[in-house]
């Protein structure tokens, strides 16, 4: 319906919103987006549009209340936001206080201490501010959370009344709604008023205000607590100023109008004030506001509100979470009021203490109500922190800002132009007393005030200024770059060509500056425009294709009262550059070292020849960690040609790729981007015009992959791909088995490819066997520094310690954990423990399973007579003696057969890696132990002996036993050796 289009939109449009960063567009005035309610209501035509306006009503209530309890909610959340950044902020700043005790206990230097002291009390103002924004932030949601309980009532009973009507509707026909749609609509009508009233006047009320910061020029302490503070000791000043007669400039014509001045008029100039109100969505207007002292009493007699407006700064303030539109800032300008009485004013604002005189303190006043039907007024005010009072004006000094520098350090021709012509024969006039300016320059008589270059504006050897055409050059007269306004103020300004001086080649160079196109400066084209106040801009439009003249200004300033700041103005000189380009260079360094560097980024096109470079300028604003410099975070850029050849010198068009390089990647927050810039510039005129801004990027990330180059050996996996191991140990103490070893050692460097000393071994423990059984284990570590048996090779050993003959069982598998170990590259923030954790290890784990399962060499032997060397015992009636010889025992090993492959002999008694254990050599056949014959052993011989020699104990048939012995290694495991030996019966005659 047409109540659908414009009606809720307007509804939406203001519904309530109470948080204190608002995201919503304030509606400014719903008359407007309504355009005429009744006349809306009178095209109510049928029954459809009827239903279809309330329902849209009830909608726009619906939303109202649900958004309002919404957006409470959201305040509340930005509450408990900013009160645990505030407490994180005091932890830090306890932190950083514990650090300077520990500095003081240790007998730091006073460079170092004084270090930490400046950091402490950076981080103590972060913790203030913090605290700042949590104060503001539970304010704004209490204040929501009042707004939605004083309001919820009636809102729900507005709801009630619309949806009573809607039932009302739905129960009545479309003919009998068209008979009572007169009374009808007179109905809807009323509870559309109501709707807009309720909700727009809600959602355009201040329900919080304070004083936030000032533009304006009045001495006083607010500057020297910070501009991030609120105002704890403000002034507004109403500068007063005493006219002069004065026409400025005196001949007409040259600008496009003139400021005229009144001998004895005395004007007083307004003065204002920046305020934070709450919701964001809230409308001021200049009748609502006020000042007040603490008894309720205000200034509206004396002072009034002149303008007030939206206050968006340039660019966001330091010192505020809001930034843009519908910020909350709002710029309050007061005036004090023509022909006020200064005695009455001077009772108002003071108060007598003995015999001082103190300033009372105000607030500032904003009504809430919206309509003349409120009955009762609701006020909310800022804190009493606000001191008004009157002063004379002052003359601005004589001097001002171009582009932010000032004019004491750029070029004039105060003895000659750039080709050495001279200027002594055109007059450069200057004050004799700078601090009493007049209206016009005296040069002779006792009235005498100037003179031609008294000294004081030698700037002939000052650098030109550097511009680009087509850009802004900003001009600000007596300016305070720290609190970004005029020290005093003046009545305003405008700016020509220094034509008295432009000599060279007359008038040739007086005739290139008039070619070329100005905005706001006279010419013998145009008139210079007039710029109010101490703050404007110039600019150089066309130049005729021409780059890297000189051209010279001069500004005309006048007082407040018509004094001029300069009897004949100051000049200034620039060159004239074509626009700068910029270039923005990204690259990531991995920190998988100290030393660490991008690899080539292809910079095509980026930089241009040149004849200087600025050197690259760290960004301030870099992350820091508490202690670090700001400068600690250069990086170092790297010139490369086409063929990635290394260039020297400063940059240009032949550099094609560079390297971003780092010495110290602690130096550097983990995950942080990093930036500086370089400024390319030409010389011209012996002045360097800049060309190209390149700003360099650089990222540290930790590195999250294994190196490329590890693996395992070839085949020394059980089964490729599988992960497992068997490592073969090696006896500390040597193969002997005389000595027994206590600790295992296996060289890691025999089982994986690639190991460095940055690679790290974590083997977990078990309990368990694979058959179940419990083994007593000791702990695995790795052992770098450990070697058995040492060769040329570096060894990565792992270690086992204590009980290997226990451990080492070629049964139980174990987890092992592989890292790669990035040492002292990381810095980053512990939020756990609230420090910094400076040049720390950087682990990566190993992405797939490992396993390993502790062996010998002896585990993997196997034991075998050698051919035709089993024995053969032959029972007899006499009893026989038979022998064999160790070295008729074969070893056969599937680990390394080369080198443990031997006979038993060379095992046992020649390289003595083996043993056998004394009482363990026996025959067996069916559980029985030696039936037949008993061996011995003495040396290399096995000796059987015939057990009896009785007719009745021979055996009646050839048949097998079993030679079975116990071998001993050098980390004590026994083994025991079963080998087949053939017993035979009693020769037959």
């Amino acid at each position: 319906s047409i109540m659908n289009k414009k009606f809720l939109s307007a509804i939406l449009f203001g519904a309530l919103m109470v948080t204190s960063t608002g995201t919503f567009v304030s509606c400014k005035d719903y008359d407007d987006d309504i355009e005429d309610l009744q006349g809306q209501i009178n095209k109510l035509a049928s029954a459809d549009d009827l239903k279809s306006s309330i329902s849209d009503l009830t909608a726009a209530i619906s939303t109202a209340k649900s958004e309002a309890i919404t957006a409470a909610t959201a305040a509340q959340s930005v509450a408990d936001a900013a009160k645990k950044a505030a407490t994180d902020a005091t932890a830090t700043a306890e932190a950083a206080a514990a650090k300077v005790a520990e500095l003081e206990k240790n007998g730091a230097t006073k460079a170092e201490l004084d270090a930490a002291v400046t950091t402490l009390n950076a981080i103590k103002d972060a913790a203030a501010k913090a605290q700042s924004t949590a104060d503001d932030a539970v304010k704004a949601a209490q204040d929501a959370a009042n707004a939605v309980k004083a309001n919820a009532t009636a809102i729900s009973t507005l709801g009630d009344r619309i949806k009573a009507l809607e039932d009302k509707v739905a129960a009545m026909s479309n003919a009998e709604i068209e008979n009572k749609l007169s009374t009808l609509s007179e109905e809807f009508n009323s509870l559309a008023k109501e709707t807009k009233k309720l909700i727009g006047e809600f959602s355009t009320m201040v329900t919080s205000v304070a004083l936030w910061t000032s533009d304006h020029s009045s001495d006083d302490t607010h500057y020297s607590t910070g501009l991030d503070k609120e105002c704890g000791n403000h002034f507004l000043t109403f500068t007063k100023i005493t006219e002069k007669t004065a026409t400025f400039p005196a001949i007409k014509n040259i600008t496009d109008k003139q400021y005229t001045f009144k001998e004895g008029s005395v004007i007083t100039y307004q003065d204002d004030i920046i305020i934070r109100v709450s919701p964001t969505t809230a409308i001021l207007n200049k009748d609502n506001i006020s000042l007040i002292n603490s008894k309720g009493q205000s200034l509206n007699d004396l002072v009034y509100v002149d303008k007030v407006e939206e206050y968006n700064p340039e660019t966001p303030l330091v010192f505020s979470r809001a930034a843009g539109a519908n910020n909350g800032l709002w710029k309050v300008q007061f005036k004090l009021k023509e022909n006020y009485d200064p005695e009455a004013f001077a009772q108002a604002v003071t108060v007598a203490e003995g015999t001082t005189s103190k300033s009372i303190r105000f607030a500032i006043a904003v009504k809430n109500t919206t309509t003349a039907e409120s009955k009762t007024e609701r006020r909310v005010i800022s804190g009493y922190e606000l001191g008004v009072t009157a002063a004379d004006g002052r003359i601005a000094e004589n001097s001002f800002l171009v582009n932010g520098k000032s004019v004491e350090q750029i070029h004039n021709r105060y003895e000659r132009c750039d080709d050495w012509t001279s200027t002594n024969e055109v007059a450069e006039l200057e004050w004799i007393d700078d601090t009493k300016p007049a209206v016009k320059p005296i040069l002779e008589g006792s009235k005498r005030n100037a003179g031609d270059r008294i000294g004081r504006d030698n700037r002939q050897n000052r650098q030109i200024l550097p511009v680009v055409k087509g850009e802004p050059i900003k001009i600000q007269v007596d300016w305070n770059n720290v609190t970004g306004m005029p020290n005093n103020k003046i009545k305003g300004f405008y700016v020509t060509l220094d034509n008295e001086f432009a000599l060279e080649s007359v008038p040739s160079e007086i005739n290139a500056w008039n070619s070329y196109e100005y905005e706001n400066v006279g010419t013998n084209k145009q008139k210079a425009i007039m710029i109010d106040g101490n703050e404007g801009e110039i600019a150089i439009k066309d130049m005729n294709n021409v780059t890297g003249d000189i051209i010279g200004f001069r500004v005309y300033a006048v007082n407040l009262d018509g004094t001029l700041v300069d009897p004949d103005g100051r000049a200034f000189y620039v060159v004239v550059g074509d626009a700068i380009t910029s270039a923005t260079i990204e690259g990531t360094i991995t920190a998988s070292r100290i030393q660490a560097s991008t690899d080539f980024i292809d910079v095509t096109d980026v930089f241009v020849d040149c004849t200087n470079a600025s050197g690259w300028v760290v960004n301030e604003n870099n992350p820091v960690f508490i202690g670090q410099y700001v400068n600690n975070t250069q990086f170092t850029v790297t010139y490369f040609n086409k063929d990635k050849v290394q260039l020297g010198g400063h940059p240009s068009k032949d550099v094609k790729y560079v390297k971003l390089s780092v010495n110290n990647v602690a130096n550097f927050i983990d995950n942080e981007t990093y930036t500086q810039t370089i400024t390319l510039s030409n010389r011209v005129n012996n002045t360097l015009v800049p060309l190209k801004t390149i700003t360099a990027k650089l990222t540290k990330v930790l590195p999250n992959v294994f190196p490329s180059n590890f693996a395992f050996r070839p085949k020394q996996e059980v089964t490729d791909g599988s992960g497992q191991f068997v490592a073969y140990m090696i006896p500390e103490e040597g193969y002997d088995v005389s000595t027994i070893s206590n600790n295992g050692v296996k060289d890691l460097n025999n089982v994986f490819y690639g190991l460095d000393d940055n690679y790290s071994f974590t083997f977990e423990t078990s309990d368990k066997n694979s058959s179940g059984q419990t083994v007593d284990l000791s702990p695995v570590t790795f052992n770098p520094n450990f070697q058995a048996n040492p060769t040329d090779e570096r060894y990565y050993s792992l270690v086992i310690n204590q009980n290997p003959n226990k451990f080492i069982d070629n049964a139980t598998w174990h987890k092992v954990i592989a890292s790669y170990v990035y040492a002292r590259v990381s810095t980053y923030y512990d939020t756990a423990a609230k420090i910094w954790k400076i040049a720390e290890n950087h682990n990566v784990k190993y992405g797939k399973n490992l396993e390993v399962k502790y062996a010998c060499w002896h585990n993997a032997s196997n034991f075998n007579w050698a051919d035709k060397k089993k024995p053969s015992l032959q029972w007899s009636a006499e009893g026989k003696s038979i022998t064999s010889q160790l070295s008729d025992i074969l070893s056969t090993n599937s680990y390394n057969n080369d080198y443990f492959g031997k006979t038993l002999k060379v095992l046992v008694d020649d390289n003595k890696w083996l043993s056998i254990k004394a009482g363990s050599l026996k025959l067996t056949v069916n559980g029985q132990i030696n039936p037949y014959f008993v061996p011995s052993i003495s040396g290399n011989v096995i000796t059987y002996t015939q057990a009896k020699t009785q007719v009745d104990a021979a055996p009646v048939a050839n048949h097998e036993e079993t030679l079975v012995m116990t071998v001993v290694d050098a980390f004590g495991h026994e083994r025991e050796i079963a080998l087949a030996v053939t017993v035979k019966a009693p020769e037959k005659k």
